[in-house]
């Protein structure tokens, strides 16, 4: 299979040059970032091992698309269940930003993992973790006001013992495995780390191959108004959780795992098509099968579940979000090598 890649990867290259140089020229916001978060690149010596289109479309490292406004999140016709709350993780820390331990290598799939999980914990059904296993990777916004709602941040990620961080945790439990260029091995990290728990067995999950596809990622958000996990490799290889799809203007809204750039908007037609080689993932639970959501806002020190906080009217208006962004700007105004 690697070798049918190499040579179609070798075709697509050698005789449409001019759609990678278009794809690229397409980066609308190109703000240099480590190539630490690119599915395939652990460092520039390892390059020549790996699938010929990763190795050439992955030397950019900038951001695939641009900041949405509201405005134009407004105008989006699907959107999923409580959008807002991706809308809010601005910093590193909110999103969980983590790499691996070896020359930084990306992790990008595990960070947008990680936030699906807590997307479902948070709004959709308690049993995606243990109340053990919450405690130990979560803990509530210290930035906030008395009269803001505290979300859940990630206590470890990449400038705070990573080596603790859910993302790794979600790597190793997955036979460490990077490079993933197929839907299969990531639903298994999905899988792994719900083999223990109840909840496992009543979720459907759904992922595509990563060669020559005719289906699209929007197609279960469609159906289910559920985010979908979403991997490409052109412009450069890279992995987000799309949980907007705009069918007038054929575009996604997605998180794209990256402190400072929250929420993005991306042209499908950048990043898929029949022979974009990426993949997706989508896990769907039945609302029928839904467990009593958890306490895990802060507000007023007291905990609550979101329908809690939504039966005494308030809303993702009272969750700050704007603080991360300017605070990761301060702590890093130059982009990071």
């Amino acid at each position: 299979m690697k070798q049918i890649l190499q040579i179609l990867s070798s075709l697509i290259i050698i005789g449409s040059s001019s759609n990678v140089l278009v794809a690229n020229s397409q980066i609308i916001k190109s703000t240099p970032k480590s190539n630490a978060n690119l599915i395939s690149i652990n460092s520039q010596e390892n390059l020549e091992d790996q699938d010929l289109i990763l190795s050439n479309l992955s030397k950019d490292g900038g951001i695939v698309g641009y900041e949405a406004s509201q405005v134009e999140i407004d105008k989006f016709s699907n959107l999923v269940p409580y959008y807002q709350f991706f809308t809010k993780l601005w910093g590193d820390k909110s999103i969980g930003y983590t790499t691996g331990p070896k020359n930084h290598q990306g992790l990008c799939e595990y960070v947008s993992l990680s936030t699906l999980l807590l997307y479902n914990e948070l709004f959709i059904s308690s049993g995606f973790f243990t109340d053990e296993e919450f405690a130990t990777y979560f803990e509530n916004n210290q930035q906030v006001s008395n009269n803001q709602i505290a979300m859940p941040e990630h206590k470890y990620y990449e400038y705070n013992q990573p080596e603790n961080s859910l993302v790794r945790k979600l790597w190793k439990k997955n036979k460490s495995a990077k490079d993933i260029k197929t839907g299969k091995t990531l639903a298994r990290a999905y899988k792994n780390w719900l083999s223990n728990k109840s909840i496992s067995s009543k979720i459907k999950y759904h992922y595509s191959s990563s060669f020559m596809h005719s289906s699209s990622p929007e197609d279960l958000l469609l159906k289910y108004n559920m985010p979908v996990l979403v991997s490409f490799v052109k412009p450069a290889p890279h992995n987000v959780l799309i949980y907007g799809y705009d069918t007038t203007t054929k575009s996604y809204l997605v998180n794209y795992g990256w402190g400072g750039y929250s929420p993005i908007i991306i042209k499908k037609s950048i990043i898929w098509s029949y022979w974009s080689m990426g993949f997706w993932n989508a896990f769907y639970l039945d609302p029928a099968n839904a467990q009593p959501l958890k306490r895990h806002f802060l507000y007023k020190n007291q905990f609550y579940s979101w329908k809690e906080l939504e039966q005494k009217g308030l809303s993702f208006k009272s969750v700050p979000g704007l603080y991360d962004k300017y605070t990761f700007l301060k702590k890093n105004p130059k982009p990071r090598d």
